[in-house]
């Protein structure tokens, strides 16, 4: 009960998101921001896509061979697909948990406790890049949020070992590689970032260092749960933040809703048909026998 009761919470908070968008961006000006475009940059953005996908495949795959031999591409493709049409429905798009439920049955508790830990260093990474870019924005005093948190992701196995659900399964983390999953979700960060600056870029020519300056501060303050995989919360951040570097409200808004398209709308409808498709031939092999 109480699960449903937030997730219809964090559906009327992300209407209630879009709609003071649209209250300070008008769609009129959305039009003429794509009107005006230039897709040359935009389309570099969506070549991207499979690069940033690739990463994640990588990630994944690191993970799961920890506790799977020999588990094929194949699968670890469709699961982080099928992944993206869970997450979209959650804050945070921790239903991208699910992908651990399309490896192997019998490891489905330990691939779990794995997915986690992905998500965790997927998450505290766009931390830690904020926090760098807070630190140049705001106050040095946030650079002791940077060390605090590069501390917890390079130690935080200590601190999972002393949580009662999941220390029975330390073992599992301590396989993993603090170090490469720190790299390898970095790299999957800062190939977002540069998809989100070449779609700027692609409504208004601007710098490489401030824009992605501002980008990690957007980025920072969208992991905060607040809407269904960001969506209005995003935009309305964009807009605020990106007027630094002379970015109208109908750009902002309009390269916001461009990444969240390319990078979760256009996966997600493609891991959507995916499950339809898995799920007919499971009924039309259950038919057969």
């Amino acid at each position: 009960m109480g699960r449903s009761i937030r997730f219809v919470a964090k559906i009327v908070l992300t209407i209630l998101f879009i709609i003071l968008l649209l209250y300070f961006v008008k769609p009129i000006e959305i039009y003429e921001a794509f009107h005006n475009a230039n897709y040359f940059w935009i389309v570099f953005a969506l070549l991207l896509l499979p690069i940033n996908f690739f990463i994640q495949c990588v990630r994944w795959h690191y993970l799961v061979k920890q506790e799977v031999d020999n588990v094929r591409w194949i699968k670890i493709l469709q699961s982080v697909l099928y992944s993206y049409f869970y997450g979209i429905f959650t804050p945070a798009r921790l239903g991208e948990l699910g992908r651990a439920f399309h490896i192997d049955d019998n490891k489905r508790k330990e691939l779990i406790i794995l997915a986690m830990q992905e998500k965790i260093y997927a998450f505290g990474t766009i931390i830690l890049l904020g926090s760098l870019a807070l630190t140049i924005y705001k106050s040095y005093y946030y650079l002791i949020l940077t060390v605090l948190l590069s501390t917890i992701l390079i130690e935080g196995r200590i601190i999972l070992k002393r949580t009662p659900v999941i220390n029975k399964f330390y073992h599992i983390l301590c396989k993993v590689s603090t170090i490469r999953i720190i790299l390898i979700s970095l790299l999957f960060s800062l190939t977002y970032f540069l998809q989100f600056f070449l779609v700027i870029h692609g409504f208004k020519v601007v710098e490489f260092l401030p824009t992605m300056f501002y980008i990690s501060l957007i980025m920072f303050f969208n992991s905060i749960p607040i809407t269904l995989s960001g969506l209005g919360t995003r935009e309305l951040l964009s807009i605020f933040f990106l007027k630094n570097i002379g970015i109208s409200r109908g750009d902002a808004a309009s390269a916001s809703l461009l990444l969240f398209t390319i990078n979760i709308l256009v996966p997600t409808i493609i891991g959507f048909f995916m499950l339809i498709l898995k799920k007919d031939k499971h009924n039309h092999s259950v038919a057969k026998t």
